[in-house]
């Protein structure tokens, strides 16, 4: 079943986990009020219809686990909270400028250029996943991030520089940094004291901070359990409490249990017709 919305005050839509058929349309101006759309693993493809990307309302994004590409900006949208892109082939620089209410960024999995989004203009920020990209630069003032940060995954991009020291995120619980090429010495400052995991590269000899920093059980160095006098490889520190949610995983991806009968096999959906027929609903009711 599809459950569309049969009014302009029924304003979310989720087509998440069926198999659709096309492009999107772009006629997503004739939904002004819509604020949720949830399209999480439905095969899609092709570049995000510009009338979407221009939807001021928007609140909630999820289009996980599909076949995207191209750039996509969501700048309209000064409200939105939460954007999951992870699982797709899009492109290009993020612009988060203007959403400066986002508090979850999740675009793991992609093929994205250019630096980092500044943290300083988005105060609400609470999780920044960007692994597996191509981005270039460290975000500015990521010594000073949002003080509700608490996941912070930049791992395997393409980042060359210093490593960001001291990180001064009091709320943070997942730092992810390996995969890159940090050059320099180790941070000798402190952890932030929520952290419990911590994923790092092994660190050169000549990197890494004295003795006596790596036995302060508060330092990063220590926290993170460094690895010095090797190259290659990582360490994948991992203290999170068992049966806590990852907070860089879209909700929407992962599979409910139910206690109504489930039905077999994907459905098959022209997502044009759909579209219509949502719309046509809308007008009559």
């Amino acid at each position: 079943m599809v459950e569309g919305f049969c009014s302009t005050f029924m304003k979310n839509r989720n087509l998440s986990s069926n198999t659709l058929v096309g492009p999107l349309p772009d006629e997503f101006q004739k939904l002004p009020n819509l604020t949720t759309i949830l399209l999480d693993s439905t095969g899609l493809g092709a570049e995000i219809p510009g009338s979407l990307q221009e939807l001021p309302n928007l609140v909630s994004v999820h289009l996980s686990n599909n076949s995207f590409q191209g750039n996509v900006s969501f700048a309209a949208a000064t409200g939105l909270t939460q954007l999951y892109l992870s699982r797709n082939k899009f492109s290009g620089p993020i612009d988060l400028t203007t959403n400066v209410k986002i508090e979850k960024v999740v675009l793991d999995d992609n093929e994205f250029t250019g630096p980092l989004p500044d943290l300083s203009i988005l105060p609400m920020l609470k999780v920044l996943s960007v692994a597996r990209n191509h981005f270039v630069g460290l975000p500015p003032n990521l010594t000073q991030p949002p003080s509700n940060l608490t996941s912070l995954d930049i791992q395997s991009n393409s980042i060359v520089g210093p490593y960001p020291d001291p990180i001064n995120a009091t709320a943070l619980q997942v730092l992810s940094l390996n995969g890159n090429t940090f050059t320099g010495q180790f941070p000798r400052s402190q952890a932030p004291p929520s952290l419990k995991t911590c994923h790092i590269d092994h660190v050169p000899t000549a990197s890494c901070p004295p003795a006596k920093v790596q036995a302060d059980l508060g330092s990063l160095a220590n926290k993170c359990q460094l690895v010095c006098g090797k190259t290659g490889g990582s360490r994948d520190l991992n203290r999170a409490h068992e049966g806590q949610t990852d907070p860089n995983i879209d909700p929407h991806t992962v599979p409910q249990s139910t206690s109504s009968a489930s039905t077999t096999g994907a459905v098959k959906f022209t997502i044009a017709l759909i579209f219509h027929m949502l719309l046509l609903i809308r007008f009559i009711f």
